[in-house]
């Protein structure tokens, strides 16, 4: 070999050695599908740890169910990376969710509105912090032979409570048709799946049952009796809640702001025209449904009831209809303090100003 060629090959051989030790560059998360890129850090934005630095935040939702999307975009796709966070999403049971969240192992919660009342009327420290439904997606669904609620006078009907959630749903639905508790057997079977199972074996005559289960019934040949959204338009099922010390930290305050921000940008996202199969595909993925039931899931949340979630603030009527209803049942929490005691809309409303740029 020459001198020249020799020298050539130690410079190569050098150049390669230096740029392996070299550090690596961070990886950036894909661009969502759909022809959009990167969200990035919007202006204003208060995420103020260096770049690189995560913190998880600990994060609970009820059942799965496909207008958990914004949760799973915001996850996915960047949007809570962007300001600084990532999340570790619990799935809970509407009885377990508020001790959970109480008891420190969840720090923010979408969880059942009427149970985060009652446990605020017996002294419990929650603040409700903004809405996550507007309308509420349940359909009161029976087997095949009931032929309309009046037939559900004696008979057993499935709920995921006795006293909130579902429970409080089927029960204020069946009210309206003159069947009082005593008409009826209310069970408590479980989750949104574990309510159809009881459905289709014939353990109970009907139940409450949201997306993605209540399409599926449809196309199973079960019956739908009643949709509640028919009944009460607007209605706070979920809401988006804290426990009330933990926002006494600047450095929470700041990053409950930004976690609330990513959750309107990714709704946002959800709604462009050009990112419908990407949301398509996450609603398949994250509820395990068929194209078609993730396509209906689309249909309603996006096109038909665009607004059907909304956390840009807490709105009056829908939280106060959650109370009418408890009043009607007569389930109305008898020491619920004054709202400012337990009502925050600023975090929601500076959120919404960050997520667009306002």
């Amino acid at each position: 070999m020459s001198r020249s060629l020799l020298a050539a090959s130690v410079l190569l051989t050098a150049v390669t050695m230096l740029a392996a030790c070299a550090p690596s560059a961070p990886t950036t998360p894909a661009a969502p599908p759909g022809g959009t890129e990167q969200p990035s850090r919007a202006p204003g934005s208060q995420a103020s740890r260096p770049p690189g630095e995560l913190r998880t935040l600990q994060n609970g939702y009820i059942a799965l169910q496909a207008y958990y999307y914004p949760l799973w975009i915001a996850s996915q796709y960047g949007f809570l990376e962007n300001v600084g966070l990532r999340a570790e999403w619990t799935q809970l049971g509407t009885n377990e969710s508020i001790s959970a969240l109480l008891g420190g192992s969840v720090e923010i919660l979408a969880g059942t509105t009427d149970a985060a009342i009652t446990a605020i009327s017996k002294g419990a420290n929650l603040k409700v912090l903004a809405n996550y439904h507007i309308v509420t997606p349940y359909d009161l669904v029976g087997r095949p032979e009931i032929a309309s609620v009046q037939d559900l006078r004696g008979k057993k009907v499935g709920a995921s409570s006795l006293k909130s959630g579902s429970g409080t749903i089927a029960r204020f639905m069946l009210l309206q048709h003159g069947l009082r508790d005593t008409d009826y057997e209310l069970t408590q079977v479980g989750g949104n799946t574990q309510r159809y199972a009881a459905l289709q074996s014939g353990g109970i005559s009907a139940t409450l049952l949201s997306d993605p289960v209540n399409f599926q019934a449809r196309l199973d040949g079960f019956r739908i009796l009643q949709t509640f959204a028919d009944v009460l338009p607007e209605y706070s099922l979920n809401v988006w809640m804290i426990r009330g010390d933990w926002a006494d930290s600047p450095r929470n305050q700041e990053d409950l702001v930004n976690f609330l921000a990513a959750m309107i940008r990714a709704n946002d996202w959800a709604h462009r025209p050009e990112n419908k199969e990407a949301v398509i595909d996450i609603m398949m993925k994250e509820t395990r449904s068929s194209r078609e039931i993730a396509e209906q899931c689309y249909d309603y949340y996006i096109v038909r009831h665009p607004n059907a979630l909304d956390f840009t603030d807490l709105k009056d009527a829908p939280v106060q209809n959650v109370i009418r209803l408890m009043r009607e049942l007569e389930d109305e929490p008898p020491n619920l303090p004054a709202e400012s005691q337990w009502i925050d809309r600023s975090f929601a409303r500076r959120a919404a100003e960050l997520a667009r740029g306002q």
